[in-house]
């Protein structure tokens, strides 16, 4: 819901309002995050515990998908975090690889086990 100032709120089923920062668990199972004062704020990254989550417009924790913020690609595995420089395995196994520091994924060539491997826009290791 909206409150008085157009903020985005959540109310849990016994119409208790989230109040403050952090994760919390929808009614339906779904893993949400609200920053100060509970409000929620759409497409911002946190940091928690070392890791980079990306929530939406609802609060909702972005898993299991690549998205697409400013141009710029990443992946979020199924816990929701986003994948940071150097190789990783997405949740359906395949190798990939991110090159920036921040997680950004761009075509490059690589070194994997000896042989050099173009990361294609894909981010499969051919």
């Amino acid at each position: 819901f909206t409150d008085t100032n157009n903020n985005l709120r959540y109310a849990q089923l016994n119409g208790a309002v989230i109040t403050t920062r952090g994760w919390f668990i929808r009614a339906d199972g779904v893993r949400c995050y609200a920053w100060d004062s509970g409000k929620i704020i759409p497409v911002r990254f946190t940091d928690t515990n070392g890791f980079d989550y990306y929530v939406n417009y609802g609060g909702t924790l972005i898993a299991g998908q690549y998205l697409n913020i400013n141009g710029n690609l990443y992946y979020a595995g199924n816990d929701g975090a986003i994948k940071k420089q150097g190789y990783f395995l997405r949740d359906d196994g395949v190798l990939c690889y991110a090159a920036g520091s921040d997680g950004t994924i761009t075509p490059t060539w690589i070194i994997y086990n000896g042989s050099s491997h173009y990361v294609n826009e894909a981010v499969n290791i051919l």
